[in-house]
């Protein structure tokens, strides 16, 4: 069960399951049901809950996704890793999926690679790095419970 975020701005499309379905499609692969419970709540929104905190660094989250969006931004992404030759799973497939995005641009990830499957990474795609995918948290579930308010993360020192 996914734990409760507070929408501060419901920008949800209708069809959501349907549209995620066409994502499983077009990626030959099955998307965690976590991360589709996630995005069939939040799917476009803003959140209050909008900072990820993993104990040492302030993640902040802009917005999550629109469907259509992960979509588009998911062939971008593939071009990137064909062009870079960056590694891809066994069958070939995409294996991040974008869902979120900060105010600067970064994306936010969740892996459907075997090796890393259910894991979010963040895209850092100005910070001149050779490769600018991290991994800030090691499941799904543990970025969803590290979400804190803007509040609560000025409090912590953000």
């Amino acid at each position: 069960m996914i734990r409760k975020l507070t929408l501060k701005e419901d920008l949800r499309s209708n069809q959501v399951s349907e549209k995620l379905l066409k994502i499983e499609d077009k990626i030959k692969t099955k998307l965690p049901d976590l991360f589709k419970d996630l995005l069939m709540m939040v799917e476009g929104s803003t959140i209050e809950e909008s900072i990820f905190f993993d104990s040492i660094n302030f993640f902040p989250i802009n917005q999550f996704l629109e469907i259509s969006i992960i979509i588009q931004r998911a062939d971008q992404i593939e071009k990137i890793y064909n062009e870079q030759h960056l590694p891809q799973t066994e069958n070939e497939n995409l294996f991040f999926i974008p869902f979120a995005i900060d105010s600067g641009g970064w994306s936010y990830h969740i892996s459907i690679a075997k090796d890393s499957y259910n894991k979010i990474w963040l895209n850092r795609f100005d910070n001149n790095k050779e490769n600018p995918f991290i991994v800030i948290a090691p499941s799904l579930e543990e970025f969803i419970d590290g979400l804190i308010s803007e509040e609560t993360a000025i409090q912590m020192g953000y």
